[in-house]
């Protein structure tokens, strides 16, 4: 539960799973609708509904319809992923959850493919800017493309004559020396763009979601395979009233040749021209580096590590005899974040 200690009107804001309702396909009218619930709990009495629905913790009117994700970074599987990228908020409705109680307010957020098309006294259709007193309600321009991003890769991949079995071996040259600098090749990346009017630019939150990774399935990508690029915000004047124009870049994992996703995260070829030695059993302070020799000589070009700090030694069973197999080392430089709090709350 988001708990705002540091605000003054309101406490917390939890949303209820009991009670979910939805219409994901209708024959009838070929629309979608979603109805979401939470419990904000205020500081302060009489508060007006128009009041609670400026609650940090709630989604920001006319977003999208995203739920949590199927399993966190940090936490097992929970509960399924629901998106919708074509329904957006529509309209809350606000109502004490006991009559004796103030501080309880359940907030019923409305999701519709249908968002109504606004008409003049005559019937005539008027364009929603034209209209909108109110420039952070109108509804946030979605876009798909892609971008060519180019990736190192340190294997290829092998088939066999029936095309049916996938070997990867190493990208080495005929000698079987790794390639240094390894060689890059160009990748195109799904990239979801949205642009919308925004009350507020926080600052410290759009640095905290730069380059961060979806710690929970995002819109059907698995864990770390969405990234957030830098947001983009430009402050704006409605006559007096000021507002943000914020834009969000979340760009998603491209497949490799052999079919499978590149994850952001950096796979380094476990390679060097120096070994690990350990030291003896329970001294593990006593384990020392050891340049890697061959006939006579230290190694100048970097040689294939098993992944334990020692020389990979080729296969001498199985159907690759022979074949140095490359190893991989992760590391994570990018940290994990709930990626759907950008879509649905914004810079709130």
């Amino acid at each position: 539960m988001p708990v705002f200690n540091a605000n003054m009107f309101f406490h917390s804001c939890d949303e209820i799973w009991s009670g979910r309702k939805g219409i994901p396909w209708s024959w009838e009218n070929l629309r979608r609708q979603y109805t979401r619930r939470f419990r904000v709990i205020a500081k302060i009495k009489e508060m007006e509904a128009v009041a609670v629905v400026r609650c940090p913790g709630l989604p920001l009117p006319l977003s999208f319809y995203i739920t949590a994700g199927i399993a966190s970074y940090n936490t097992a599987p929970q509960y399924p992923i629901g998106f919708d990228l074509l329904a957006l908020l529509k309209s809350y409705s606000v109502e004490q959850e006991h009559e004796d109680d103030w501080q309880c307010h359940i907030v019923t957020c409305e999701y519709d493919t249908d968002v109504g098309r606004p008409f003049d006294i005559n019937g005539n259709f008027v364009s929603p800017n034209q209209t909108q007193q109110d420039p952070t309600l109108e509804p946030p321009e979605v876009e798909w493309d892609h971008e060519t991003i180019q990736v190192t890769k340190h294997q290829w991949i092998k088939i066999s004559g029936s095309g049916e079995t996938e070997t990867k071996l190493a990208l080495t040259n005929s000698a079987g020396q790794p390639f240094t600098p390894a060689p890059t090749f160009p990748l195109a990346c799904p990239v979801l763009s949205m642009t919308r009017n925004e009350a507020d630019y926080n600052e410290a939150k759009a640095i905290q979601f730069s380059y961060a990774l979806n710690d929970a399935t995002f819109l059907g990508a698995e864990v770390g395979m969405a990234q957030a690029l830098p947001v983009k915000a430009k402050q704006k004047f409605k006559g007096t009233f000021p507002y943000w124009t914020v834009s969000y870049k979340i760009r998603f994992a491209p497949k490799n040749y052999d079919g499978h996703y590149q994850p952001w995260q950096p796979l380094l070829l476990d390679q060097g021209t120096v070994e690990y030695i350990p030291g003896p059993p329970g001294e593990p302070l006593k384990g020392r580096q050891r340049e890697i020799w061959d006939r006579g000589h230290p190694v100048s070009t970097p040689r294939l590590l098993d992944g334990n700090g020692l020389v990979k030694k080729p296969n001498t069973t199985g159907p690759l005899v022979g074949i140095i197999e490359p190893v991989y080392i992760t590391r994570e430089v990018y940290r994990y974040e709930d990626l759907s709090t950008l879509l649905v709350y914004g810079m709130s």
